[in-house]
C-alpha cells in the first residue's frame, strides 16, 4: 500500500479548543464553560466565529470538555453562520492534543487551530501567504511583547522560525507570546497515542521546533482573552470599542497644509479647512471618538519647539470643543524622515500606540488622510483608509462614508 501524501493547501476548516475548566474565572465558570461567558450581549466564542466567517472558512469544529453539554444546548444560537458547525464533546480530563486525536479522521489535511479563550482580529490571507513564503508547513501567531502585556514564552530566529518554547514562562529573555492560533498539518498527530488522554498541544509544538518546521506570524495588535477576571474586563472594553474610533491626519485634513518644507510654527499660522467644525460636530453626533495622528518632523529640524506644538494642539482642541466637536487624543511623531523611526508614517507606530492605550480595534476603525504615506501606514495594521483630496473637505467625505 502506498504512503498517503498530505496536500498543502489553504485551510477551509477551523478547529476551536474549548474544553478547559476555566478555574481562574471562578465563580463565573462554575456552571458555564469559558467560551460561553457573556461579553456585551453574546458569548465570547461568537466573536471567534465572526472572524472565521469573515475569513471565509467553510467548516468549524468546536472541541469541548468541561460543561460540554452547555455547548450542545447553545448549538442553535451558535449555528447561524454560512459555514458548517460541528461540536465534538470528550471527557473533561482530556488534554488538548488528545482531543484532536479523537477527531483525526474528521480533520482536513491542513487546518486552522484556535484556543477558545483568546481573540485576535485577523486577515487570514496574510497569515497564509507568509507561511507559504516561509517554506514551512506549520505556523503559530505570536504577539511581539514589547510592552510586557503578558509573560513571553516564545523566541524566534532572524527568519521568524520558532526556536524556543517555554511553557512555564520562566525565561524572562523571551520576546513573544503564543496566542494559541496555529496552521497545522494533520500528520502532526501521527505520533500521538489514541489510547492516552493526557497529551497536550505543547508536545506537538516542541516536536515541530525540534524538526525546525514551525514558523511564526508576528502581530503587533494587542490580543484579548478571557483567561482571568482582569483580562475579561479588558476584553469587554475592547469589544465595546469596536467601530467607535476614527483617526484623522492633521495637515491637509483639519488645517490647510503648509507648503512643502514649511511647518505651522504657532497659532497665528494655523488655517482651518472649510467646514471643519461641521465635520467634528458630525463625528460627535455619530458617537465617534477622534484621534489625530500627525508627522511633525519640524521638531527634529528645529523649525518649532515641542512647547509650540503642544500650544497649537491645545488651541486646536479648544476651538473644536467650543464649536460642538471633540478630540480624544493627538499623537505625533517628532522625528526626521531619515531617523527611520517606527512611529513616523508610513510606519504604523502611532496607530499601534493608540490601539494599546485605548483598547480599540484597528480593523473596525478607520483613518482619513491625504498622503500616500498615510495609506501605507494604515495598510500595515489592516486599518480601513479613506483618501481626502485637496479639493474636498472633511465634512463632505464623512457624509459619503456614513450617510450612504
Amino acid at each position: 500500500m502506498g504512503r498517503s501524501i498530505l496536500k498543502f493547501h489553504k485551510p477551509k476548516q477551523a478547529v476551536i479548543l474549548a474544553g478547559g475548566a476555566g478555574t481562574r474565572l471562578m465563580p463565573l465558570t462554575k456552571y458555564n464553560p469559558k467560551p460561553l461567558i457573556d461579553i456585551n450581549g453574546k458569548p465570547f466564542i461568537s466573536y471567534l466565529l465572526d472572524v472565521l466567517e469573515k475569513n471565509n472558512f467553510e467548516e468549524v469544529i468546536i472541541l469541548t470538555g468541561y460543561q460540554g453539554k452547555k455547548f450542545e444546548n447553545a448549538y442553535e444560537k451558535l449555528n447561524k453562520y454560512k459555514f458548517k458547525l460541528t461540536i465534538f464533546n470528550s471527557p473533561k480530563k482530556f488534554e488538548t492534543a488528545s482531543r484532536l486525536k479523537i477527531i483525526e479522521n474528521y480533520l482536513d489535511d491542513t487546518f486552522f487551530l484556535l484556543y477558545g479563550d483568546n481573540y485576535l482580529d485577523i486577515k487570514f490571507d496574510e497569515i497564509w501567504n507568509e507561511l507559504k513564503n516561509s517554506k514551512k508547513k506549520s505556523q503559530m501567531i505570536v504577539y511581539r511583547n514589547d510592552d510586557r502585556y503578558s509573560t513571553s514564552n516564545i523566541d524566534l530566529d532572524k527568519k521568524n522560525n520558532v526556536i524556543n518554547y517555554d511553557k512555564a514562562r520562566r525565561n524572562r529573555k523571551l520576546k513573544y507570546v503564543d496566542l494559541g492560533f496555529f496552521i497545522l498539518q494533520k500528520n502532526v498527530l501521527k505520533n500521538i497515542s489514541a489510547n492516552k488522554f493526557n497529551i497536550s498541544l505543547q508536545r506537538i509544538i516542541k516536536d515541530l521546533i525540534r524538526e525546525k518546521n514551525l514558523h511564526a506570524f508576528i502581530t503587533l495588535h494587542k490580543y484579548y482573552s478571557i483567561s482571568n477576571l482582569n483580562r475579561l474586563h479588558l476584553t469587554k472594553k475592547y469589544f465595546k470599542n469596536m467601530k467607535s474610533y476614527i483617526f484623522l491626519d492633521r495637515d491637509g485634513v483639519i488645517n490647510i497644509k503648509p507648503p512643502k518644507g514649511k511647518y505651522v510654527r504657532n497659532w497665528s499660522e494655523w488655517k482651518w479647512k472649510k467646514n471643519i467644525f461641521k465635520a467634528f460636530s458630525f463625528l460627535k453626533s455619530k458617537s465617534l471618538r477622534v484621534i489625530v495622528v500627525t508627522n511633525q518632523a519640524g521638531i527634529s529640524l528645529g523649525k518649532l519647539s515641542l512647547s509650540d506644538l503642544n500650544t497649537i494642539h491645545k488651541k486646536m482642541i479648544s476651538e473644536i470643543e467650543a464649536n460642538g466637536g471633540e478630540i480624544e487624543d493627538v499623537i505625533y511623531c517628532p522625528h526626521h524622515w531619515n531617523e527611520n523611526c517606527f512611529c513616523r508614517k508610513p510606519e504604523p507606530g502611532m496607530f499601534i500606540q493608540a490601539q494599546k492605550l485605548y483598547d480599540l480595534n484597528l480593523p473596525t476603525s478607520l483613518f482619513i488622510g491625504d498622503q500616500n504615506s498615510d495609506e501605507s501606514a494604515a495598510k500595515k495594521v489592516n486599518l480601513p483608509f479613506y483618501y481626502l483630496s485637496g479639493r474636498k473637505d472633511l465634512y463632505k467625505l464623512l457624509l459619503e462614508i456614513y450617510d450612504k
